[in-house]
This record gives structure tokens, C-alpha cells and sequence, in this order.
């Protein structure tokens, strides 16, 4: 975030720029490493049982987050309408992103340290033993 925020010190006026903070989108982000170009260490080895893992998670992204073309629409609405900050909020995790923000700044004003709100949606996708929605996207 710092390096966007700087980069648009940078760019205003000449190109446009924006922070996208979303909640969990429907994505296969968890198992990004496996791109992970050879110059940079390439892809790391994965155990099966945490490959497993990434396979249930990635599972639960996609059942209980945005879709990724709702999260692109929000992204081109603050595009043309100058939003720099896009908090991609989650239908059933509604204001968690910017409670997430709030959280920060209040523990960053006040000398304190970080931590994360608790969020039932996060709680949903990251514990295994809950069952995922009958409307599996």
C-alpha cells in the first residue's frame, strides 16, 4: 500500500492509481506460488498434504467469496471515478474491509501493535471442518 500511495505521489496528474483492498474473491490466489518465474526461486515445493490443503481452501475461496467480475466492477467504477482506495467488501462480510482499515489506523495512532478483527466470514473459509454452502459457485 505505502508503495502504490507513493507512486501516486509520484504519477498525479500523468497516469492513474489506485489500492484495491479487497475481502476474499473467488480466485485460486492460494496456490499463486505455483507461477513463481525460476528466476526468483521458481514454484516451491509442495508436500501433498499442504498441496491438499491449498486444494480446500482454493475450494472455499471460491464458495464464499465475491465473484471476480463483481470485484472488476468495482475496481472500473473507482477507476472513472477517481477512488484511490477501493475496499472490495464482500455481500455477506459487509464493512469488514474497512473495519480491517480502522483497526490499523487506530493501532497505528495509538502505539499499538497489529491484529486482525475477527471476521465469521474468514472464519468460515479458513476452518476445514465447516461445511461449504449448497450454492457453490
Amino acid at each position: 500500500m505505502a508503495l502504490t500511495e507513493a507512486l501516486y505521489s509520484e504519477v498525479v496528474g500523468k497516469l492513474s492509481v489506485h489500492v484495491l483492498c479487497p475481502n476474499v474473491v473467488a480466485t485460486n490466489i492460494i496456490k499463486s506460488e505455483r507461477n513463481r518465474p525460476a528466476k526468483y526461486g521458481g514454484p516451491p515445493e509442495v508436500s501433498s498434504a499442504r498441496e491438499a490443503g491449498q486444494k480446500q481452501i482454493t475450494e472455499r475461496f471460491k464458495a464464499f467469496g465475491m465473484p471476480p467480475s463483481r470485484c472488476a466492477e468495482l475496481v472500473f467504477d473507482a477507476i472513472q471515478s477517481g477512488e484511490f482506495y477501493i475496499l472490495a467488501e464482500v455481500e455477506e462480510d459487509p464493512g469488514y474491509v474497512r473495519l480491517e482499515a480502522q483497526t490499523r489506523m487506530n493501532a497505528i495512532l495509538d502505539g499499538g501493535l497489529p491484529s486482525r478483527p475477527r471476521s465469521e466470514l474468514l472464519s468460515k473459509v479458513f476452518d476445514l471442518r465447516r461445511a461449504l454452502p449448497s450454492n457453490n459457485r
